[in-house]
């Protein structure tokens, strides 16, 4: 009977240790949740839509200017991620980092390369996705005249599944294939093969079945709405 009485505190030491675990578990969330935000941040800025820090240059344009002779300027404070150059308007550098584009920032009201008191102030802007990552239509230009949808098909034929194909009478046209990669086969097929006796040239494209869906139904809608209004123009003048 006395060892029964030394037991009995045993399910008050339970219910007391049940708070203490409950405060442990609690106090492990914020941490959790942190966590899980610093991995989420991480996998943004290194995975597919990273963020980049760009600066936005203005007045720079000297004589040879090119992707080689920008870089060269702005290469000495950090890795650059892409460039945009647009002769005679402006220049946009994107790196990967924060901290290198704002040292690059030390550049603005400076002389390079002749020109006086260049512009380089913070971007805002984001570079546009590089088409040869996803693109999986082909735009061909250079066709040989009178060259049909079915010839460039079975020309292009071994390089992926090809869903559709469009020629222009402006000489050229678009593949619609079925992956990414064979567009970049149509290219390298175009460099190493002519098309009836001529070089074509191949480029990715970003543009989609859905889209040229889209556009030719606004043609459509535009040509019928022109055609009842001059309809109407006609009847009411007999």
């Amino acid at each position: 009977m006395p060892a029964k009485k030394g037991s009995a505190p045993k399910p008050a030491a339970k219910q007391q240790a049940k708070p203490k675990a409950k405060a442990a578990s609690k106090a492990k969330e914020p941490a959790k949740e942190a966590s899980k935000q610093k991995s989420s941040s991480s996998k943004g800025s290194a995975g597919k839509g990273s963020t980049l820090f760009g600066v936005y240059v203005t007045k720079l344009n000297f004589p040879g200017m090119d992707n080689d002779a920008v870089r060269s300027i702005f290469n000495k404070y950090g890795k650059i991620a892409q460039l945009k150059i647009r002769k005679d308007t402006y220049v946009i550098v994107w790196y990967d980092k924060a901290e290198n584009a704002s040292k690059a920032l030390e550049l603005n009201g400076k002389d390079v390369k002749g020109c006086k008191k260049i512009s380089v102030v913070p971007a805002t802007a984001q570079p546009a996705r590089d088409k040869s990552t996803f693109a999986t239509t082909a735009m061909v230009g250079g066709l040989p005249g009178g060259v049909t949808a079915a010839q460039l098909s079975k020309h292009f034929a071994g390089c992926g599944k090809l869903v559709k194909c469009r020629v222009y009478s402006g000489n050229y046209g678009f593949l619609y294939f079925r992956t990414n990669a064979a567009v970049t086969a149509a290219i390298k097929l175009a460099k190493e093969q002519p098309l009836n006796g001529k070089t074509v040239t191949v480029r990715y494209s970003s543009r989609t079945q859905k889209g040229d869906r889209k556009k030719d139904n606004k043609q459509r809608l535009e040509a019928c709405l022109l055609k009842k209004g001059r309809e109407k123009k006609w009847t009411s003048v007999h």
